[in-house]
């Protein structure tokens, strides 16, 4: 008897087991989930840590829908129905000799998983993997690969298993300090960059974004830009920027050097509901408070801690796209300027570079993502578009006079501009609703 009582007890543990496992989180019990999941507490605290973060920073207290785990995992569900594609949330920060990672996917229970590593050697590796991909020159040009795969074995190795099961599409990092600015697409598994895997952005905390697809649809866009500057250097392949974009790849109106002003972009908005603004300018996000931060106009600069004056909410923007940034990578307070970019603005999401890319590899990325975007595919599989793209040697090449703008590019033996390279298109971040 007491053989059968064990042979009883075993068989109900095993099945408790396999329920846990299979059962999706929709069909639990919300109450005892939220009593005995042990992930819940730390993501919530990762959330609101975060968010402290950054209202610090801006100086200012953001206003969104208070949302606990569950109703981001059933957000993400929402955005899966309506979009088709399926999107993991990943949190990561590091502790001590330790980084933590926490994934939520579509009405699905979080998942923990720790990599314990050296914190010296989580700075050192990072900073290796900054180098490489910032590197175009040939001598360099595999330089990135050790950091970059050294990195996915400690962030996405972890949960590979899982996004399989989860047949995710879409990767969206929600990351702590000193990582912000990582450009995730870039990591390698030792055949293939993370973003031909899956669509890759980043968010600053999950409660701190605009949820709901994008309404972009057909509505035009903006286009503003400046190809010569008094005291930073001039940016030739703006204007061909521009043309390549506004009207060939959307319906829109441009602006060019003396028009590119802060006044005609606020009257332009007042009078047209532009789901799209891209900026061809130089935008520089640096150490310190939010005013050593800006985006250069024609005749002033813009600072980060006035980016939400313009109002851009009303009527919203989707989408703000600025083509020529640059950021001091691996620098605390630089890396919350770039990845709050969205949050400060208010607009929906932002497309930004982490450091400044030719003109040609510019011009070749954006107007591969204006024809993705065409499609009415959504912000993030059209930046991964793309970037397969580049990474694909898929692109047009280069018109002669927009190829020697390209201050220095890889070459094949044909003589054609390769842009493979991560330094040209692993920069682009997508900041904000992904959808």
């Amino acid at each position: 008897m007491a053989f059968v009582r064990l042979y009883r007890l075993i068989i109900c543990f095993t099945l408790s087991c396999l329920l846990a496992i299979a059962v999706p989180w929709h069909f639990m019990n919300p109450t005892v989930m939220a009593q005995t999941n042990p992930f819940y507490d730390s993501i919530m605290k990762m959330e609101s840590d975060w968010q402290q973060e950054y209202e610090n920073y801006f100086n200012t207290n953001f206003k969104f829908e208070a949302m606990d785990v569950r109703k981001m995992s059933a957000a993400l569900q929402e955005n899966a129905k309506l979009t088709g594609e399926r999107t993991a949330l990943i949190w990561i920060m590091t502790s001590g000799d330790q980084i933590n990672l926490s994934m939520l996917t579509p009405n699905h229970k979080p998942v923990s998983r720790t990599t314990l590593v050296n914190k010296a050697e989580i700075i050192s590796t990072k900073m290796d993997f900054f180098r490489g991909v910032t590197s175009q020159h040939p001598i360099f040009r595999n330089s990135y690969l050790k950091s970059a795969q050294t990195l996915y074995d400690w962030i996405i190795k972890p949960i590979a298993a899982t996004l399989d099961i989860e047949e995710i599409d879409n990767l969206l990092f929600c990351t702590g300090p000193g990582l912000r600015t990582i450009p995730f697409g870039a990591l390698h598994d030792g055949k293939e960059f993370l973003v031909e895997k899956y669509g890759v952005g980043v968010v600053p905390a999950f409660q701190l974004m605009t949820k709901g697809a994008s309404r972009i649809g057909d509505r035009p866009a903006l286009a503003m830009g400046a190809s010569t500057f008094d005291e930073l250097p001039d940016l030739p392949g703006v204007e061909i920027e521009l043309d390549t974009i506004i009207p060939n790849l959307r319906q829109g109106k441009t602006f060019l050097n003396e028009g590119f002003t802060l006044e005609n972009l606020k009257q332009e908005r007042a009078e047209n509901n532009y789901g799209i603004v891209h900026l061809a300018t130089h935008a520089e996000f640096q150490s310190g408070t939010p005013d050593n931060s800006y985006i250069q106009f024609a005749d002033e600069r813009l600072t980060l801690d006035k980016m939400d004056q313009l109002n851009w909410r009303n009527p919203p923007v989707e989408l703000l796209v600025l083509s020529a940034c640059r950021t001091a990578l691996g620098d605390e307070e630089a890396e919350l300027g770039f990845a709050g970019l969205a949050l400060q603005s208010g607009v929906r999401a932002v497309i930004a570079s982490l450091w400044y890319v030719s003109d040609a590899a510019s011009v070749t990325l954006m107007s591969e993502f204006y024809q993705a975007l065409s499609q009415e595919t959504t912000k993030i599989s059209a930046l991964r578009q793309a970037q397969l793209a580049m990474i694909h040697k898929e692109y047009e090449q280069p018109s002669p006079e927009l190829a020697q703008l390209t201050r220095s590019a890889f070459k094949r033996e044909s003589g054609e501009i390769d842009f493979s390279h991560p330094y040209y298109w692993a920069a682009y971040s997508l900041i904000g609703n992904p959808w």
